[in-house]
């Protein structure tokens, strides 16, 4: 399969780049709403879902997570 590389993929690659080079190490992802995603999630040790839901069960963007943990 041959991809033609026009001049918009090149303006959306150019575009992810750029915001992959601005995140930061810091910036925690918003917590799913589907607690079943974060099983396998890579950011799971940063945004720490159970931790959240103890602590600031208001942050939980749905009600899934009171049966989760």
């Amino acid at each position: 399969m041959h991809i033609q590389i026009t001049d918009d993929l090149r303006d959306e690659v150019r575009e992810q780049i750029r915001a992959m080079r601005s995140m930061s190490p810091d910036d925690v992802p918003p917590i799913t709403d589907n607690p079943e995603k974060c099983t396998a999630c890579s950011a799971r040790p940063y945004c720490l879902p159970e931790e959240t839901l103890q602590l600031e069960p208001d942050r939980m963007p749905s009600q899934e997570w009171e049966e989760y943990v």
